[in-house]
């Protein structure tokens, strides 16, 4: 007996799932009512799926932060950190920062006024930048500074 290409209930049309013939609005609507009804499954299937695969959940924050801040694809994002050989614009060393024992980001660096990405910082030259409030003359008076006590 031949399998129905069209769904009993709403008479769309059924799509092959690898296992068998389904419609996909019956099938969503099946699944978010029992989503619905066994929550605490959901998250327990949730929850072992975010230990199992902390590093991607991980990956997967930042770049959904990347695309919200900066408007950046993935692609794009990627393509950021192999410019700048995933090292820092400034001092080119590699960030060194963690949290709980996690190494953090590189932090993209940008115009707080047009938006225009400038490059990738370490947690250290990103501060550095901040604290001078991007002021050129800061920096320019912190070297001569620097300069003048070089041997103190």
């Amino acid at each position: 007996m031949k399998r129905s290409e069209t769904c009993g209930k709403c008479g769309n049309q059924k799509y092959d799932n690898g296992k068998k013939l389904v419609c996909r609005d019956c099938n969503n609507k099946r699944v978010s009512e029992w989503q619905k009804n066994n929550r605490e499954a959901v998250n327990e299937k949730y929850r072992n799926w975010n230990l199992k695969n902390k590093e991607r959940l991980l990956l997967l924050k930042r770049l959904s932060k990347v695309k919200k801040l900066y408007g950046l694809t993935k692609e794009q994002y990627f393509t950021l950190i192999e410019k700048y050989n995933n090292k820092c614009a400034i001092c080119g060393e590699q960030e060194e920062t963690t949290l709980k024992g996690t190494l953090w980001n590189l932090s993209i660096d940008h115009c707080h006024t047009t938006g225009k990405i400038r490059g990738l910082l370490c947690s250290q030259c990103n501060v550095g930048l901040a604290k001078f409030r991007e002021n050129t003359s800061y920096f320019k008076n912190a070297i001569k500074y620097l300069n003048h006590h070089k041997n103190d």
